[in-house]
């Protein structure tokens, strides 16, 4: 499991909301889907990098529309991997 923490405010130990997003691989498209339910993301991309960095693109505003604060607020992200036995050799 990756955790990774998106940190602005000068205090770097609180965190005001901690998020899950949930990553699973479709081996017939090709791409990586992330879904985030309290935030409101459901976005794909070619590639696992590309999947993150576009859910960190959108989750600061995504936190503001749903009324968590304001975007430039501290926030953790939890990306969960999910994987199938049978797909794991095409991974």
């Amino acid at each position: 499991m990756t955790t990774l923490h998106f940190l602005r405010n000068a205090d770097m130990q609180k965190h005001s909301r901690d998020f899950s997003v949930d990553i699973t691989y479709d081996p017939e498209s090709g791409y990586w889907t992330a879904v985030c339910e309290a935030l409101g993301i459901v976005t794909e991309a070619e590639n696992y990098e590309a999947l993150t960095a576009r859910v960190w693109t959108v989750a600061p505003e995504m936190y503001e529309l749903c009324g968590y604060g304001a975007a430039n607020d501290n926030f953790c992200l939890t990306f969960r991997q999910t994987q199938e036995a049978r797909l794991h050799e095409v991974l």
